[in-house]
């Protein structure tokens, strides 16, 4: 994922976050990401799995709704190419 971003980012103004540990969910002391998710224009979850599983504990536990989200269910990793024409196509 990091290297998409790091791709469309030649191009468009983009970031990503990356949450490495969800339990438990992290605070905003040292780091407030819902001011960062809050100010963007568009938020897209990514994730290796079917039903969002991310993005449906993040709305639990913040609140927070994604805009869009990419799922890839089928045990096979992302392509760059594939991820940058998905994230394009949803970012416009």
């Amino acid at each position: 994922m990091k290297e998409a971003v790091d791709a469309l980012s030649r191009k468009r103004s983009i970031a990503m976050l990356h949450f490495s540990e969800i339990y438990p969910f992290p605070g905003t002391e040292k780091f407030d990401y819902m001011d960062v998710l809050n100010k963007a224009k568009k938020t897209i979850s990514i994730e290796q799995n079917a039903t969002s599983q991310f993005a449906r504990l993040m709305k639990t536990e913040t609140g927070y709704d994604f805009a869009d989200h990419i799922n890839r269910y089928n045990g096979r990793p992302f392509m760059i190419e594939e991820l940058t024409g998905e994230i394009d196509g949803l970012i416009g």
